[in-house]
């Protein structure tokens, strides 16, 4: 079993699910990618993000072609399931430290979504 990651900020995740959209895309891609957020971001913002969830093990880097006119793109390191399962895990982990009834609460707002989904098919 791989690592948990630290957690991702919301923009993190919004470049997240980009990635795993696109299977491989560039700084200036994940940026196009991302201008439904509010407020958008801009390319140097969106580099910053993808170094740092580099060094928190979310994406890796592909460098493309050598000298001055390499490009490097980004690919997941981690899979949409794998990210999920650890921060769901993290999240009940803390809640049932905190409080142990709050396992059956969650699992009743899970049942209800997902009821909801079902309805919704």
């Amino acid at each position: 079993m791989k690592p948990t990651p630290p957690d991702l900020t919301p923009t993190e995740w919004q470049i997240m699910m980009a990635v795993w959209r696109s299977g491989r895309a560039s700084t200036a891609q994940l940026t196009d990618a991302t201008q439904h957020i509010d407020p958008p971001p801009m390319q140097s913002t969106v580099r910053i993000l993808l170094n740092r969830m580099t060094g928190k093990g979310f994406v890796k880097v592909v460098e493309l072609g050598r000298g001055p006119g390499a490009n490097n793109y980004y690919e997941a390191a981690i899979t949409l399931e794998e990210a999920v399962r650890a921060q769901a895990e993290k999240f009940f982990i803390v809640q049932l430290q905190k409080n142990p009834q709050a396992l059956k609460v969650t699992r009743a707002v899970l049942d209800k979504l997902l009821a909801k989904h079902e309805e919704a098919r």
